[in-house]
């Protein structure tokens, strides 16, 4: 029996939208009769999602705190990288690891150690930071970590160019994959009624990454307060108070809404579109989600949103994360809002010629029959 161990490197948070590939893969080795291990951070609190993981696959704790995993990596030369990652490695010594990765530079003392142990690995890039741009001893390192995987994975084209970008090199054995999602891919919800248009911004409070300051600024214009429009913003996040006091700030309490989190399934029964103004993504899981549920969605055009968009034709496409270019974007949409329904037909039908019906099982099989079959 071949022992698989997956490596989720995400350091800042437990739970969110990078974790649902790497555990539900988990969970199809698991249930194909693999040795599965997780190698995880060590937190303080456990969400509900890696506690039922946990109960069925074995886990491996490991007590890195955040500084110190975010400097091993930034000031990292030659060949050292946190020693506890190496033993952790050597104690457990997988046939094949797994290193999904929240941002594509997280994994690299992760493949420092498989490569210096002789694990072979894949790699799994959630997102990529186009305005980050590691330091030359970082660079070198990345190159030979991408070049010793066996495959690796990005959710988006233009992630694994902005890669190729950063390190200024080809990443190879690349592909394009999908994050699994959470609504139904054979049946859409019914296109909800009323004469008030309802935006839906689905994301994480995270302005850094989901911009949604961006959006409120754009949304205090006298013209947006004055449309029959309602944004429901779903999720939690750490800038929760900023955007009560800018809602606030802004008299947006009559256009907006906090709904905190709730099935999206539930979402795209009430909601008409989706408007999400990323400052950077992989491809947002939220995005996918809408366009199977066949809504047309208001989007920056970062990372893989443009793969997945067609501007004009099954959404509309920001030409920045700005004020000006999201009001743009918004104006375009708003002009033709009675053919949302339509537009969104359209942009079910387009998904679903690129994205899998289970993203999760189609990694798993290509893994198995590319790395694990000999």
């Amino acid at each position: 029996m071949k022992k698989i161990l997956f490596i989720p490197t995400n350091s800042w948070a437990a739970w969110g939208g990078s974790e649902f590939l790497w555990a539900q893969m988990a969970t199809i080795f698991h249930e194909n009769n693999y040795e599965t291990g997780i190698y995880i951070k060590k937190w303080l609190s456990m969400p509900p999602e890696l506690e039922s993981l946990t109960k069925m696959i074995p886990t491996r704790s490991q007590p890195y705190v955040i500084n110190d995993w975010h400097k091993g990596l930034l000031r990292l030369t030659g060949t050292e990288y946190p020693a506890r990652a190496f033993r952790g490695l050597k104690n457990i010594r997988p046939d094949f690891a797994i290193i999904s990765q929240g941002v594509n530079l997280d994994g690299l003392i992760w493949m420092e150690a498989c490569r210096d142990l002789g694990i072979p690995y894949v790699t799994i890039s959630q997102s990529v930071q186009d305005f980050h741009w590691p330091e030359q001893d970082v660079v070198l390192h990345l190159r030979e970590g991408y070049t010793g995987a066996r495959a690796n994975y990005f959710v988006s084209k233009a992630n694994k160019l902005q890669t190729e970008k950063q390190i200024g090199h080809d990443v190879p054995r690349a592909e394009v994959i999908f994050n699994p999602f959470n609504v139904d891919y054979h049946e859409a919800p019914e296109y909800p009624e009323g004469d008030i248009m309802q935006l839906a911004c689905v994301a994480r409070y995270d302005f850094y990454s989901k911009g949604q300051d961006i959006l409120l600024e754009t949304l205090s214009q006298r013209k947006w307060r004055e449309r029959p429009l309602m944004v429901n913003f779903y999720g939690k996040g750490p800038n929760e108070f900023i955007m009560k006091e800018l809602i606030r700030r802004w008299d947006l309490t009559g256009i907006t809404s906090l709904k905190g989190h709730i099935p999206p399934a539930e979402i795209w029964k009430t909601n008409h579109a989706l408007i999400l103004p990323s400052r950077y993504e992989g491809l947002p899981l939220a995005l996918v989600e809408a366009l199977i549920s066949a809504r047309t969605a208001i989007v920056t055009n970062v990372s893989g949103n443009g793969e997945v968009i067609r501007d004009g034709e099954t959404g509309f496409l920001a030409r920045a994360c700005t004020c000006e270019m999201l009001d743009e974007a918004m104006e375009k949409a708003w002009q033709v809002r009675d053919q949302w329904k339509q537009i969104g037909a359209a942009a079910r039908s387009h998904v679903q010629t690129v994205v899998p019906e289970n993203p999760a099982r189609y990694l798993f099989e290509k893994i198995k029959t590319d790395f694990l079959s000999a």
